[in-house]
């Protein structure tokens, strides 16, 4: 056997049975797993020595009632971010299926037209999109530090 094999088995700690002669055969003749084997077990040893730590009865429902919602969460954020969600699950899945570039190129003549035409656009209006895109972060930013801010 090789010895990176035996080692990965001592460490694991799960040799089979039907391995078993040949890694204690192995570790009998190689001193590098011997040493490795000899490693293991006294980790094993301490470690089946220390104490273990267990939850106390009740931990578990005494943490679910400590969770407290946040409060002045308005109610209709949530109908909004699940139309939101579905939203951007569509768009997602219609980017990765190739079915949006279908659509928009039935607009136009074929694919490389409409590549053309959002390129121009880009371009066209880069400063704009900049600045837009800047406008977007700063309001995002400002809107969740003010609700971190709130909520402590």
């Amino acid at each position: 056997m090789q010895c990176e094999l035996v080692q990965r088995q001592l460490a694991l700690n799960e040799i089979t049975q039907d391995i078993r002669d040949a890694v204690n055969a192995h570790v009998a003749s190689c001193d590098g797993c011997r040493r490795a084997a000899l490693l293991y077990a006294g980790i094993n040893d301490v470690l089946a020595g220390e104490p273990t730590w267990r939850p106390p009865d009740g931990f578990a429902s005494q943490v679910a009632t400590a969770v407290v919602p946040v409060p002045g969460t308005p109610q209709i954020r949530k109908p909004f971010a699940a139309v939101a969600a579905a939203v951007l699950l569509l768009t997602a899945y219609l980017l990765v299926n190739g079915s949006l570039l279908q659509v928009l190129s039935g607009l136009f003549e074929d694919y490389v037209s409409v590549v053309s035409v959002l390129s121009r656009a880009l371009v066209t209006n880069a400063v704009f999109l900049v600045w837009v895109s800047a406008a977007i972060s700063v309001i995002a930013t400002a809107w969740l530090t003010r609700r971190w801010l709130a909520e402590e």
